[in-house]
């Protein structure tokens, strides 16, 4: 933290032994713990809170991102119902031709079917 050596340490006490004497250090020592520990817990009660704020702001940013992805896919285009004269419908009605065509596949599959149907009702 300091970039303070072990020996440094000890010389350092070693002097703060013979200014202040050996009752007086005690006292020193003491209230100087006090003093680390409080600015201990301010700082790691400023760290939460910064921890926090950078959780609550990277949320608020996943947040506006998905709702912008939802927006972009809730989009509809609007659709012209007024068709200009010019312009013909894209659903044509069928044909004649197409009309006889489904008939007779129809009553092809009716005859299929009732064939089937008496095929299995008949005992052997």
């Amino acid at each position: 933290m300091f970039d303070i050596g072990f020996l440094e340490l000890i010389v350092i006490g070693l002097v703060a032994l013979l200014v202040l004497g050996p009752t007086k250090l005690i006292e020193l020592a003491r209230i100087v713990g006090r003093w680390v520990g409080k600015l201990r817990h301010q700082f790691n009660d400023i760290k939460a809170d910064i921890d926090r704020e950078l959780e609550v702001d990277e949320m608020r940013r996943r947040l506006a991102e998905e709702e912008r992805k939802l927006r972009e896919e809730m989009q509809v285009k609007p659709v012209d119902l007024n068709l200009s004269p010019d312009q013909e419908p894209t659903i044509h009605p069928p044909s004649d031709s197409e009309i006889k065509k489904a008939e007779t596949i129809s009553a092809e599959n009716r005859t299929t079917e009732n064939r089937n149907t008496e095929a299995e009702s008949k005992p052997s």
